[in-house]
């Protein structure tokens, strides 16, 4: 589930696996740096607070993921959650496949430095609104 989310290129899935890999780097630094092999303390830092900045990311990106599906199933969808966790996770990852909750807290964060449109333009189908368009964008 996580490497299929990896390979089509959303960033949660690859900062799952880059935390798994990071805790495993941070535990080869950690035992070389008690059998005093020579690893200055300095290293050990860095990778803590590079596993700390990831998990935090992992962590704030799965709890919006989490709320985005019991939000979806409940309401969008107007169904009752699945009662184990392990018939959810069927339906867990396609949200997965199909929600990229760290471009929304991104795009949340940002979204005060963005433009604002001038005019939005409603209409039903085929009533002239690209028409309308057309014509404001030509003025």
């Amino acid at each position: 589930m996580i490497f299929r989310a990896a390979s089509a290129g959303q960033l949660l899935p690859r900062f799952s696996l880059l935390l798994l890999l990071q805790l495993t780097l941070h535990a080869l630094i950690s035992k070389q740096s008690i059998l005093d092999l020579g690893i200055p303390e300095a290293y050990e830092r860095i990778s803590f607070a590079l596993l700390l900045v990831c998990f935090a990311i992992n962590l704030a990106g799965y709890s919006l993921l989490i709320a985005l599906y019991r939000y979806s199933v409940q309401t969008i969808f107007n169904r009752q959650l699945p009662p184990t966790l392990r018939d959810s996770l069927p339906s867990f990852s396609v949200h997965l496949s199909m929600l990229r909750p760290l471009e929304i807290i991104f795009r949340y964060i940002t979204s005060s430095w963005r433009v604002l449109p001038d005019i939005i333009v409603l209409g039903e189908v085929r009533c002239g609104t690209t028409s309308l368009c057309q014509h404001l964008a030509d003025s």
